[in-house]
């Protein structure tokens, strides 16, 4: 379920486009009538929802990327398979000091490239094999 805060008696839905699968949720109240929904973690050993997304992924796919600028991406970026740091941003200066292995990349557009490429070889590979 999508969070939700609430202005003049009425409440307004923040679509939650991370989430495909049900969660339950955690409310949090804060003066003035704003409420916020906080989705419960699935995995004991998350950090974050950013975190536990990406290890709720690994456990359905072949491999997971992803794509963070910010220091509350680190732990959910070491746990993809495929790491991409947005160029100048706190995470690539973290993911340098800490010697994490990562794609700094300057937009989506070189992600998705790159993820293109990444694919098309994989394939090449699986017919070779075949």
């Amino acid at each position: 379920m999508p969070p939700k805060t609430r202005r003049n008696g009425k409440s307004v839905k923040i679509p939650d486009l991370a989430r495909t699968e049900p969660s339950y949720q955690v409310q949090a109240r804060i003066p003035k009538g704003i409420k916020f929904d906080f989705a419960k973690l699935r995995d004991n050993r998350s950090i974050s929802f950013k975190d536990d997304t990406v290890r709720y992924y690994k456990m359905k796919a072949d491999a997971v990327a992803y794509v963070g600028d910010g220091r509350w991406d680190l732990h959910a970026l070491r746990n993809a398979d495929l790491r991409f740091a947005i160029k100048n941003s706190k995470l690539a200066e973290l993911c340098k000091e800490q010697e994490i292995q990562t794609t700094i990349v300057a937009d989506f557009k070189e992600v998705v490239t790159f993820l293109q490429k990444k694919m098309s070889e994989r394939d090449s590979w699986q017919r070779e094999s075949e």
